[in-house]
């Protein structure tokens, strides 16, 4: 296996990283896996993925915009009240 840094697969763009999971969470997860036939690790893989699409989503967006304030692409908020206001009169 062909690593780059600490534990990553550079072929399969994946990186191996430890995780403290309460025995409750990890209980769950181990319920659904086996219900679903998939391994553990696949299962807490999926759920990995899909966390910034939802929740993480907000977070991503936030550094996203920030970014392109620093760069500055961005619009005035005040130039498009100004011009709102004028399209209602």
């Amino acid at each position: 296996m062909e690593t780059k840094g600490p534990l990553m697969n550079v072929k399969s763009g994946t990186k191996i990283i430890s995780v403290v999971l309460p025995a409750e969470v990890l209980s769950k997860i181990e319920a659904i896996a086996e219900a679903t036939e998939h391994l553990v690790d696949w299962r807490i893989s999926r759920v990995l993925r899909t966390y910034p699409l939802n929740e993480g989503r907000d977070v991503l967006n936030s550094i996203e915009g920030n970014d392109q304030i620093t760069v500055g692409k961005f619009v005035d908020t005040e130039g498009v009240i100004v011009d709102l206001e004028h399209l209602i009169k």
